[in-house]
């Protein structure tokens, strides 16, 4: 089970993807023998140090993964905090394969290659938190049906040193977060309670840190947006109990936490659930599978108050949107990001914000033994063709609207369209917040059948189709046919959720002369990209 674990852990947060040694003892340069630079290796949990800074370094950007090589080379110490040691004897050309996100950065002696989602820096002082004594503006704050209003005021937010944030590029901060260790996390909890005047218990507040740093680790979340969440939902106190019967720091129910507790190993007895490091295991889990489900932090915030049926119900504006005390979806992810604002800035980052990122697949359209894939062919059109006239529109329109689009392929008849396996290493490489591969339909059998299909592999990834089928059913101008279904396909195996759609039936006429249609097409590419739109949350659609 924890094997388990680890390997969701390492693919879920985009560790490093391989640490490969290239040539051998032939390939070796006569200087690289005589006269070579001696680097010791450190690899941690998504970041690699290199000391002294190498010589000769060649950085080559692929489009979906950097190649970084070092010339020349021998490996002096090296060790690991997250896997076996490596032990290299002889020099090597070195070469590091990351994802694209990683960033190569210089301290005085060393070469840090980091990724900007997750980068760990290393403290470079001792914690110091300063609390504000003077008084010069109010505070208030809510929870639910909770207000708690400062006696006090304040002239500043604390400001604590944790880490040396300088190793992140200025650019590249408000996408960074950091996985601090406990006694970090116990200096900013310290400091946000006594200037918020939250009179918790010193060591609870050490407690819901220790527990908050290994649990946001083990599962790949931010440990300050955890720490937000327990402040909004129980306002740090390990035996609330809501009127709803939601109990603990995160404030879950008997039904959420018992099975959670079964997977994990924890306790299970009646009160266990307001054990500190219980809850917390229990929550962050809860929360790592609502970012799965909903491949978003504001997706996953929405569902943990309304539940996924509820909060989806809730996008479309089919119910006003509020949980079972009267807290709206938004105002809840509102309190939430801006008590993690609050937090990042203690130690000098800025608010979070991340692009999201659509990966679309167009489908077929590679080369197999010298034949090319053209999918379905109903007289002189073929499926491949059409795909790809969709995917490229559906592209467009998602740009417009601010997201990043990855797609497997912008041309036909392209040798180097990458294969199935090859893109769903892909996906769960740059780690995109949805995947939406399309298709399109053939029965030989029956040209009466038409209308367009939505299958997902993934128990979480219903709701993403739900979605789409709604903005589908609303205005694509080819009907549905049946409702979404599950099929397991290659391409929807990756870890953000995914759906695969069927845009219509070539073997059906009213069908194929609407997937033939280029103004019809950019219709079906915009009924699918409202469904991703709404189901992201993104209220420019």
């Amino acid at each position: 089970m924890y094997n388990s674990l680890g390997a969701m852990k390492k693919i879920y947060t985009i560790t490093i993807i391989i640490l490969t040694i290239i040539g051998s003892l032939v390939m070796l340069s006569v200087s690289a023998l005589l006269n070579p630079q001696v680097v010791d290796i450190e690899i941690g949990n998504n970041f690699i140090k290199l000391t002294p800074i190498p010589h000769n370094m060649t950085i080559v950007r692929e489009n979906f993964y950097n190649l970084y090589k070092f010339q020349d080379t021998t490996i002096g110490n090296s060790s690991s905090t997250h896997s076996s040691s490596i032990t290299l004897l002889v020099t090597y050309p070195l070469t590091l394969i990351t994802p694209t996100d990683y960033i190569a950065t210089t301290t005085e002696k060393s070469l840090i290659i980091a990724s900007q989602d997750f980068l760990i820096a290393t403290p470079t002082t001792s914690p110091t938190p300063t609390t504000p004594t003077t008084a010069t503006t109010s505070t208030g704050t809510s929870t639910g049906t909770e207000t708690a209003t400062s006696s006090k005021t304040h002239t500043a937010t604390p400001h604590i040193t944790i880490a040396d944030i300088n190793l992140i590029p200025p650019p590249e901060r408000k996408h960074t977060f950091l996985f601090l260790s406990g006694e970090e996390l116990y200096e900013i909890l310290m400091a946000y309670t006594r200037y918020h005047e939250i009179n918790t218990p010193t060591e609870t507040v050490k407690s819901i840190a220790y527990s908050t740093a290994k649990w946001s680790k083990t599962f790949g979340i931010d440990p300050l947006l955890i720490l937000a969440q327990i402040r909004w939902e129980s306002k740090f106190k390990p035996y609330a109990r809501s009127k709803s019967d939601a109990k603990g720091l995160m404030q879950l129910k008997d039904f959420v936490y018992q099975p959670i507790a079964r997977f994990l190993g924890l306790d299970t007895s009646t009160n266990a659930i307001y054990d500190i490091d219980n809850n917390i295991a229990a929550g962050t889990y809860y929360m790592y599978y609502k970012m799965r489900t909903w491949g978003t932090e504001t997706g996953a915030l929405g569902a943990y108050l309304l539940g996924d049926t509820g909060y989806l119900q809730a996008l479309w504006n089919e119910t006003e949107g509020k949980d079972s005390i009267g807290t709206t979806y938004n105002k809840y992810i509102a309190k939430i990001m801006n008590t993690r604002n609050e937090l990042r800035s203690y130690i000098g980052l800025p608010p979070y914000d991340r692009t999201l990122i659509v990966y679309i697949s167009p489908g077929h359209g590679t080369y197999d033994n010298g034949y090319y894939d053209m999918g379905a062919i109903v007289g002189k059109y073929y499926e491949s063709r059409i795909n790809l006239g969709i995917a490229l529109k559906l592209k467009n329109i998602l740009e417009t609207k601010g997201i990043t689009v990855y797609i497997a392929r912008t041309k036909e008849n392209d040798p180097e369209t990458p294969y199935l396996s090859e893109r769903v290493r892909m996906i769960n490489l740059i780690h995109p917040n949805v995947v939406i591969s399309i298709h399109a339909n053939a029965n030989p059998y029956s040209k009466s059948i038409r209308g367009y299909e939505i299958y997902y592999r993934k128990a979480y990834d219903k709701f993403l189709a739900r979605s789409i089928d709604k903005s589908m059913n609303l205005s694509s101008p080819i009907p549905k046919h049946k409702e979404p279904k599950y099929m397991k396909l290659i391409i929807l195996s990756g870890w953000p959720p995914s759906v695969l759609i069927e845009t219509g039936y070539m073997t059906n006429s009213q069908d194929l002369s609407i997937l033939l249609s280029d103004n019809y097409q950019w219709a079906i590419a915009q009924s699918i990209a409202e469904g991703v739109l709404t189901f992201l949350g993104n209220s420019n659609r």
